[in-house]
């Protein structure tokens, strides 16, 4: 993706270990900004090791409420605290994460110097930047495990400025008319189609990310039109 770098983060070399470690961050190259998709145990570790500061992250994404995917949020949210450039946290995750939050901030008797803001969602739709969204969905009927798929955005076609100069194409606004698809009709009878003066047009990249052991039905239709399958297996 252009402005997305998706970083994987390996904690251990053991395959095992591996498995039960479902976490990985969107960065955005521009913002610097940093999306964190579930926080295992030694997830505060895992950053260092990426050169992540907290102060980049503003957004925790969690795909469900099993401890291989939370072990390490109450450490993480925690920490925060000991940064004084924080002001607001967002945390999204499935259908019992203000629940699970409210027992574990009473639990661990601790207070956050922040403003935490808490979303429940099922299906949704989330702008990452301006190139990248996010699409969720529940696992089948299961609203507290959620499946994500990355979608890059559309983009036209490079324009051939060489071409249209050998065919003495005027410079100015028509050039921007047949970047956007207009077919011309000029002065001396000519018919300019765009198709002959641009690159081929990007659809775009469509990633999923499945992190579960069984497949379900949603799951495998979204696979058949994605670009790319990341899938972590959950034993």
């Amino acid at each position: 993706m252009n402005q997305i770098k998706l970083n994987f983060k390996k904690p251990f070399n053991n395959i095992n270990m591996l498995s039960k470690k479902i976490s990985f961050l969107v960065k955005c190259s521009r913002s610097n900004m940093v999306w964190l998709f579930n926080c295992p145990e030694g997830c505060q570790n895992m950053l260092i090791e990426k050169k992540i500061n907290l102060q980049q992250i503003k957004n925790i994404f969690l795909t469900s409420l099993d401890i291989e995917s939370i072990a390490g949020l109450i450490g993480l949210l925690s920490s925060f605290s000991l940064n004084t450039k924080m002001d607001t946290l967002n945390v999204y995750g499935p259908h019992g994460l203000l629940t699970y939050l409210q027992f574990l901030k009473k639990y661990a008797q601790t207070t956050f110097k922040y403003k935490l803001k808490i979303y429940t969602i099922g299906y949704g739709f989330f702008k990452l930047t301006s190139s990248c969204h996010l699409y969720t969905l529940p696992t089948f009927n299961h609203y507290k495990k959620l499946e994500c798929i990355f979608i890059e955005k559309e983009k036209i076609g490079r324009f051939k400025p060489l071409k249209a100069q050998s065919f003495n194409i005027p410079i100015g606004p028509l050039y921007g008319k047949i970047k956007l698809k207009y077919r011309i009709l000029v002065r001396d009878g000519l018919i300019i189609n765009q198709k002959y003066f641009t690159h081929s047009y990007y659809k775009g990249l469509k990633i999923i990310v499945c992190f579960n052991q069984y497949g379900y039905r949603n799951t495998t239709e979204y696979i058949l039109k994605s670009n790319n399958i990341i899938n972590y297996k959950n034993y």
